[in-house]
């Protein structure tokens, strides 16, 4: 009779914790997708100001103007300021799979390797890999780990382990927001902790929550990057001859 007992806890432990993960596995497919969703936007355009922080406490501040279609699937950046730096322009197809750069001084374009992906976007935080969300699914497994609060909001605290698709990173853990399915924290780990990004003063624009504040804080040397919105605006009428290599080199 003991050992029928035992057995039957055994099996209710089995049964309950496999019901638990799938659970959790479900838990984390509708977060993802409502994450998505907030993404999956037909267009977008802004100006955001950037400001580079080294381990010196020295700054250096850029002027951005950004378009972007069909969620992070293209997008354009062209730097406006300071003068050294105007008109430096960067294209981005098929969710980051294929960057082009272009450098006024010297007229030329080029596409960047794959290899070259891995490396500081104009001496900030952000790698090339970093600027483009896309298809979370197809880049990415996904853990729940837990749920706490971060900076006063309750929070899932999300496991991301990139597929062959996915950037380089060995893994990132993601902070989302339950109120409204926002990401307010990543970190991303090579064998440690590389980098933090967090994302603040979310505000509201066009029904859609947006961060008009991400930073971005390196582990190891604490230099950062700021990025701050000025001007952004949804839906937006955009020419589809934006986002080609021959709108790069106009003048």
């Amino acid at each position: 009779m003991k050992r029928i007992f035992k057995l039957s806890l055994v099996l209710i432990c089995v049964l309950t914790f496999s019901f638990s993960a799938v659970c959790d596995e479900v838990k984390v497919e509708e977060i993802i997708d409502k994450i998505e969703n907030l993404y999956d936007i037909d267009s977008s355009s802004g100006i955001l100001k950037q400001t580079i922080k080294t381990t010196k406490n020295e700054e250096r501040a850029f002027e951005i103007l950004m378009f972007s279609k069909d969620g992070t699937d293209k997008q354009y950046m062209e730097f406006l300021s300071p003068s050294r730096v105007k008109g430096i322009k960067f294209l981005y197809l098929n969710d980051g799979k294929d960057i082009w750069t272009f450098f006024p001084r010297t007229g030329r374009m080029r596409k960047l390797a794959s290899h070259h992906k891995k490396k500081k976007v104009m001496g900030s935080e952000f790698t090339y890999e970093d600027m483009t969300f896309g298809n979370l699914k197809e880049k990415y497994t996904f853990k729940l780990l837990k749920e706490e609060k971060f900076e006063k909001e309750d929070c899932w605290v999300i496991e991301m382990i990139p597929t062959e698709k996915g950037p380089s990173y060995k893994k990132q853990i993601m902070w989302v927001r339950q109120l409204d399915y926002y990401p307010v924290k990543i970190e991303f780990y090579d064998d440690e902790l590389l980098k933090t990004l967090y994302q603040r003063d979310i505000k509201t624009v066009q029904g859609i929550p947006t961060a008009f504040t991400i930073v971005m804080i390196t582990a190891e040397t604490k230099s950062e990057t700021k990025m701050e919105l000025i001007k952004f605006k949804y839906h937006v009428e955009l020419e589809d001859n934006i986002f080609t290599t021959q709108y790069l080199k106009r003048e």
